[in-house]
């Protein structure tokens, strides 16, 4: 009776184990493939102004022509409403949007206007 009830338990044991084990390997095999499509994927970042007043749309290498719109107007008014005050902290804001490739552009004609 022992011996029965024994082997009736080592098999439920082996099922769970075996079940588990196969959970954990597809679990596995799933993380990798997000590893991978992790890397081979770029990311892009959108920058929405702080008040949007019509719909945009944004697709991987397209946006509306309201979403360019939307912006165009936040960064000339942004650009245009500078104090003495203000100018520094605009001046480093608007230099954390744009690469290093260009900065020494920029600087110039920051330069040029002061």
């Amino acid at each position: 009776m022992k011996r029965t009830l024994l082997s009736h338990r080592l098999g439920q044991l082996l099922q769970q184990r075996n079940a588990v084990l196969a959970l954990a390997t597809g679990l596995l095999v799933i993380n990798g493939l997000l590893v991978v499509m992790m890397c081979c994927t770029t990311e892009r970042i959108v920058v929405v102004p702080p008040q949007v007043t019509r719909t945009f749309w944004v697709e991987q290498n397209q946006v509306s022509a309201a979403y360019l719109e939307e912006m165009g107007l936040f960064w000339t008014t942004f650009m245009l409403e500078i104090s003495p005050e203000s100018a520094a902290y605009k001046r480093d804001m608007i230099g954390s949007f744009y690469t290093n490739l260009h900065s020494s552009d920029i600087s110039s004609v920051a330069t040029l206007r002061s």
